[in-house]
């Protein structure tokens, strides 16, 4: 997975400035399109702190299996190598984004864990720590 991230092809990830000049009559049917190096996973062993151990060098803990599955994500920003966990809504909303649903439908889909009064605000969190993670690479707006 390592090496598909590294390899994959090279784009510059969108800015908050590009993110920002979209008109906000137009946010609700904006979709996203992920850097190409994004790479969603689901693990139910310790792999992530087996390979983080490993990367530092260290003994890594005895292979362990969790009560559920850990939603992580992986990606790279110029040469660099990037992975870490997901909280449930945050795969909820990742997973929907990667399918190219609108931010609306993001939002929707957040329902779950989050009030219709709070929704947009929690996704509009998530969008902000993506772009600026380096992991959208194309704003697809409405026409």
């Amino acid at each position: 997975m390592r090496s598909a991230v590294f390899d994959a092809a090279n784009q510059d990830p969108i800015g908050e400035d590009e993110l920002a000049a979209v008109p906000e009559q137009q946010c609700p049917e904006l979709r996203f399109k992920p850097h190409p190096s994004l790479r969603r996973m689901d693990f139910q062993w310790n792999v992530a702190a087996f390979r983080r151990a490993i990367d530092e060098d260290k003994d890594p803990d005895p292979p362990a299996k969790a009560d559920r599955l850990q939603g992580w994500i992986m990606w790279r920003k110029g040469v660099d190598t990037f992975w870490r966990s997901m909280e449930v809504d945050e795969v909820v909303a990742m997973d929907a984004m990667i399918e190219g649903k609108s931010f609306s439908k993001i939002c929707a889909g957040l329902l779950e864990w989050s009030d219709e009064e709070n929704v947009a605000i929690r996704a509009a969190g998530m969008l902000k720590r993506w772009v600026n993670d380096g992991m959208i690479g194309e704003l697809v707006l409405p026409d």
